[in-house]
């Protein structure tokens, strides 16, 4: 009789990865999702990930509702509800023996995001309120490293009165928050922050300023590991400002057209020294670290053997031609009625006289 095998234990602990992030919140209502199809595995429901309140001294009052028990956020989304300033615990649980992509979060504030930046006045305002973004005027082709401005104006909500810039308000294409030093101005192509300063970027928004408008631009701020804010459109402030919560990398592309021909290239730097970039792929730039951001360039360029599509003003120069060709032929038979009345005259006047001869 044939001996059978015994069957293999099944292992009693299961390695897991795990990577948590404390987030400060302001008071108010926030919402926390999935922002991208993560693939769980329904056995052991990993990658998995818990809200909870942080250990010790927690706000009693900050309220944490998700639809799995014991703050597992599963599919679905939860709600965190902060009457006064709190912090929010967030943990990522992974199996160790498989790769996966950690579930990408996105918290978006209720009825306050996203937010474009106003000048301040006085103090630092901490809720400034929603402004839509206005399109850009049509402006020159884009340099080979640069979109070259244009000489409209930048939008005022990107655009603060009191900017510690050498950049003006008709040139700057880039506005950040930076701490200790306010709200600050660049261009696309320039250093936006400066490398090993320290100093790390609060918020940020941009609006390109050539043929290529805000409209054709989207962004997001790295809030934390797998943490993103949810996409700005171009002139959107993306971050905080004037609450001293650094930003921990961004993540831009085009839109529609613009990004079939043109490429957008990333290079930062953060407060841990490390250095990134440039980068020309959509995937978020960040510090392995998670150190803050205090510095970022960005290059927006034609790509090689693509054709530009036509620049708006070139197309606005062949429209405007159109009321000469039509005008041409227009006044043709007043004129001709006009010179047969003094023939008329004259032969009335001939007839006259021969009459009087006769006679």
């Amino acid at each position: 009789m044939a001996k059978t095998e015994p069957a293999s234990p099944q292992p009693l602990v299961t390695e897991l990865n795990v990577s948590a992030n404390i987030m400060a919140m302001q008071p108010g209502l926030y919402c926390v999702f999935h922002a991208d199809n993560a693939e769980i595995d329904t056995a052991t429901g990993l990658p998995g990930v818990r809200i909870t309140p942080p250990p010790g001294g927690a706000d009693p009052q900050l309220e944490i509702r998700t639809f799995g028990e014991g703050g597992w956020l599963g599919g679905a989304a939860a709600l965190v509800h902060a009457p006064n300033h709190a912090s929010v615990l967030v943990t990522v649980y992974r199996d160790a023996n498989v790769v996966t992509q950690g579930p990408q979060l996105q918290v978006v504030r209720l009825g306050d995001a996203p937010r474009a930046l106003q000048p301040a006045t006085g103090a630092a305002s901490s809720a400034p309120a929603p402004v839509a973004a206005p399109p850009a005027a049509p402006g020159p082709a884009p340099a080979p490293v640069a979109v070259a401005p244009s000489s409209a104006p930048v939008p005022a909500e990107i655009a603060p009165a009191a900017a510690t810039s050498t950049v003006s308000r008709d040139e700057a294409e880039i506005a950040a928050h930076i701490q200790r030093r306010g709200d600050v101005l660049a261009r696309f192509g320039e250093w936006m922050g400066t490398p090993g300063s320290q100093q790390w970027i609060e918020g940020f928004a941009l609006a390109p300023r050539g043929e290529i408008g805000v409209k054709d631009i989207e962004y997001q701020a790295v809030l934390g590991r797998g943490w993103l804010s949810p996409w700005s459109e171009g002139g959107q402030f993306c971050g905080s400002r004037g609450m001293a919560l650094p930003i921990l990398g961004l993540r831009a592309r085009l839109k529609g057209k613009f990004a079939e021909s043109h490429s957008i290239s990333v290079e930062a730097s953060f407060t841990d020294g490390t250095e990134i970039g440039p980068t020309q792929e959509d995937v978020p730039v960040e510090a392995a670290s998670l150190a803050p951001l205090e510095a970022f360039r960005i290059i927006v360029a034609p790509k090689a053997g693509v054709a530009v599509p036509a620049a708006p003003a070139a197309r606005g120069r062949k429209a405007e031609a159109k009321p000469a060709k039509a005008a041409a032929p227009v006044k043709a038979k007043p004129a001709a009625k006009g010179g047969a009345a003094p023939r008329a005259a004259a032969m009335k006047a001939g007839k006259a006289a021969a009459r009087r001869a006769r006679s």
